[in-house]
């Protein structure tokens, strides 16, 4: 293991939904609230990976939600994974 990393955070938005207008935005914005949990590491010395886990509350929606959060791959030559992928289930 490379690196543990943790959050927790608060968003609170429309996304892309609708127009710009305030009062369309303001019936479309969601607030959620959760934590996040990862880990990186390299196996056999060359295949970097990541994963971890996201799980937080939408208020709107009174719904919970779990994020799997899996990043594999050789890195480009900025660092970034060449590989991701995210894997969401409400409950």
């Amino acid at each position: 293991m490379n690196l543990l990393k943790g959050s927790i955070f608060v968003d609170y938005g429309a996304g892309w939904d609708g127009d710009f207008g305030i009062s369309s935005w303001a019936d479309k914005a969601l607030t959620s609230i959760g934590t996040t949990l990862t880990m990186k590491s390299t196996v056999m010395s060359w295949l970097p990976i990541e994963f971890g886990i996201s799980t937080g509350y939408k208020m709107r929606d009174k719904k919970g939600f779990a994020n799997l959060i899996l990043s594999i791959g050789i890195d480009d030559f900025n660092n970034r994974p060449v590989s991701s992928g995210c894997f969401q289930s409400l409950y």
